[in-house]
């Protein structure tokens, strides 16, 4: 099943970047899509030159409070960059929380299937509203 994914879902360079003997490190299917996903969450737009509509415009919300309101925001925000931006895969719901032990940081669940498949997939990030969106947990 892999190869038939890696036809239809791709493969791309490993994000944080790395390289071996062969060149740079690369990620297929599943993999390839979470780091697209996770990629997109924490790219401003502007930020890529040739694509500058993509990435999910979360920075102007990091100085508000968290609030039911900005979580409703941010919800918007992230399915329409999804939408957007990753044809590849279905939203099929997305949950944000505050994290009681770290009140500046939100955890984004995705939860997603890829079209032509069954099997339900998620992605957790961890955006650190203390550390402007930078840091990865």
């Amino acid at each position: 099943m892999a190869n038939t994914l890696t036809g239809l879902y791709g493969s791309g360079w490993k994000f944080p970047v790395t390289f071996n003997e062969q060149g740079p490190e690369t990620v297929e299917d599943k993999e390839n899509i979470e780091q697209s996903l996770e990629i997109l969450l924490r790219t401003q737009p502007g930020e890529r030159i040739m694509r500058p509509d993509y990435g999910c415009d979360l920075q102007p919300s990091v100085f508000q409070n968290i609030n039911a309101a900005l979580l409703a925001q941010l919800r918007t925000e992230i399915v329409q960059a999804v939408l957007r931006h990753e044809p590849r895969v279905t939203l099929d719901d997305l949950v944000i929380t505050q994290l009681e032990q770290l009140p500046s940081t939100l955890q984004v669940q995705l939860v997603y299937h890829l079209p032509g498949t069954n099997a339900v997939e998620t992605v957790d990030v961890r955006l650190d509203w203390g550390d402007a969106l930078g840091s990865k947990q």
